[in-house]
């Protein structure tokens, strides 16, 4: 059975009219008839008559259209995928802060222009849960929360320091200079941290403010209220948009504290294979983020 004469068919009940159906498919009146001569012969069911001029469709021919109109769907739906250009990646990831606004925007201009990406906001733990429940195909962390159906990959390390508005502190004892950080805590976290901020429990500073959200601490670090303790590439990403007035520096580390590197990892479920998508997210942390530890 011929699928331009079904389609032919669908069209003449649709119209209700033999000589508006074949402009709308482009043939000759006289070959429509023939078309329908034929399909009827296939069939071996009355699908048209006449009275007078009228066309009339019978009962047969309206039966018959249902399954048939079906069948033209079907093969209309099929064609479209088929032919269809190929569906973009989707790049679904969960981090938090500061990957999020100082890694994955750069990460996804360079990296995932050409993906679809989708993006959630989820704190240690609740990454995790996420990738469980199968909401994103990958996670970004330092605080990892171990669950034996993950896996968690180190790719680079990140380092932090003490930062501060370019001439603002200078001269100022280290006791006395104001102090912003996130406070947005880490539950269970293995590694030690207890908060994003990641500042050593044993070492006093001014905590002058405490704030959930990493961009309003870096400010305020901006305005010269404040000096923040966060990580290098973040300010390194801040420094190329800022005027030189308003640039962040490096500043002195109290007695008794050093530089702090953080291990960063991605995080994907152990019955995965390791994607394109992961490789190039994880190249991108290397280069972006911090120190390669492994290539």
């Amino acid at each position: 059975m011929n699928l331009d004469r079904l389609k032919h068919f669908c069209t003449i009940v649709e119209t209700q009219n033999l000589r508006k159906a074949a402009d709308l498919l482009h043939i000759t009146p006289g070959a429509l008839s023939k078309s329908m001569q034929i399909l009827r012969d296939e069939v071996g069911l009355e699908l048209l008559t006449t009275e007078g001029r009228r066309l009339l469709i019978t009962d047969e021919g309206q039966n018959f259209y249902i399954q048939c109109k079906k069948i033209v769907n079907d093969v209309d739906n099929l064609k479209r995928k088929t032919l269809a250009p190929a569906a973009r990646t989707k790049l679904r990831i969960a981090t938090f802060e500061p990957f999020t606004v100082y890694f994955l925007t750069q990460t996804i201009a360079k990296y995932f222009a050409n993906d679809c990406c989708y993006i959630l906001q989820r704190l240690p733990g609740e990454m995790e849960q996420a990738l469980l429940m199968r909401e994103v195909d990958l996670g970004i962390t330092y605080a990892p929360i171990p669950h034996p159906e993950l896996e968690f990959l180190e790719v680079c390390s990140i380092q932090k320091k003490i930062f501060a508005r370019a001439g603002v502190f200078d001269g100022v004892e280290f006791a006395k200079i104001p102090f912003a950080a996130p406070i947005t805590p880490v539950p269970q976290s293995p590694s030690g941290i207890s908060n994003f901020d990641g500042w050593p429990s044993d070492i006093p500073r001014n905590l002058v403010f405490e704030i959930e959200i990493l961009e309003a601490t870096l400010e305020l670090c901006r305005l010269g209220l404040a000096a923040v303790f966060t990580y290098d590439y973040v300010v390194r990403i801040q420094n190329e948009m800022l005027q030189n007035s308003f640039k962040l520096k490096a500043l002195a580390f109290p007695k008794g504290m050093s530089e702090l590197k953080r291990p960063v990892y991605i995080i994907k479920r152990r019955v995965d294979a390791e994607s394109p998508a992961l490789k190039k997210l994880a190249r991108a942390l290397r280069q972006i983020c911090g120190t390669s530890s492994s290539d």
